[in-house]
């Protein structure tokens, strides 16, 4: 079990000391990946968690190009880390999972930017919407959790955090205003009350990357294919039911596209647009 580390410099330290509203334990950097020796550190210390080698001297990471690199290349993966951490001792699936939405998340983005409103559903530590702050054109986020999570959610601008089931009866009103609707890894039937939150919304766009299979509702049509359903894997099919499914709940498009760049073997994304 490890964690994310925190950064800050002496320089920062004194500035923050000086305004006694923020004192505190410690002090996080505006922008860590300008202190060369910190950052050097850090790519070597999680180098050697995820077993890989790394030649700093350079401050690169000369290994195939993945999510994790890239991530780590990115000017606010020091800001976003800060905000996040601790992320557990599986932080390098959860970033690969993050980036998978990220990565599709960008051409909604910029091709509409400052515009669009997001909603982060089973956020747990809300790695995806705040990356999406800090990287890309979003109006707001806000990220909805069943568990209450301590972490520095102040220092993400356009963010905000709540602690609330998704199962509530009035949580479907929380997304009035929303424009996309993510989820990364909700369980078995939270999957499923994602796309109903999502069609009962007026949300255009829906991002959703599956765990563990749960049970279908009645709604659910599977391919009629049945040579096709006998070549594919539980997950497989759990996937494509709620891509049909919300297909059938409405005018809706909706694509499984698997994402092999994604550490977990739970890595397929549902794409929905509503028409």
């Amino acid at each position: 079990m490890w964690s994310m580390p925190v950064w800050y410099t002496h320089t920062d330290h004194f500035r923050r000391a000086q305004t006694p509203t923020e004192r505190g334990p410690c002090w996080f950097v505006s922008s860590v990946l300008s202190v060369q020796s910190q950052i050097r550190n850090f790519i070597r210390n999680l180098c050697a968690r995820l077993g890989k080698e790394a030649d700093v001297a350079n401050d690169y990471v000369p290994w195939k190009q993945d999510y994790v690199s890239e991530f780590l290349s990115l000017r606010c993966a020091g800001d976003v880390l800060n905000i996040v951490a601790p992320l557990g001792s599986r932080a390098n699936k959860e970033i690969t999972e993050s980036m998978a939405i990220v990565k599709r998340l960008r051409p909604i983005l910029l091709k509409q930017p400052v515009s669009l409103r997001l909603v982060e559903l089973c956020a747990g530590n809300a790695l995806t919407s705040v990356l999406v702050c800090h990287l890309l054109p979003v109006l707001s986020a806000k990220a909805y959790d069943v568990k209450k999570r301590r972490r520095h959610w102040f220092r993400c601008d356009r963010f905000t955090y709540y602690q609330e089931d998704i199962n509530g009866p009035k949580f479907g009103e929380r997304l009035g205003n929303a424009d996309i609707v993510i989820a990364v890894h909700p369980c078995r039937e939270l999957a499923v009350e994602v796309c109903r939150l999502f069609v009962a919304s007026r949300a255009r766009y829906l991002l959703l990357m599956p765990c563990c299979k749960g049970s279908l509702p009645a709604e659910a049509h599977q391919t009629s294919e049945p040579l096709v359903n006998n070549k594919l894997t539980a997950y497989e099919r759990w996937c494509l039911g709620m891509s049909s499914m919300l297909r059938s709940m409405g005018s809706f498009d909706a694509v499984c596209e698997r994402d092999t760049k994604c550490i977990s073997p739970c890595n397929i994304v549902i794409k929905a647009v509503r028409l």
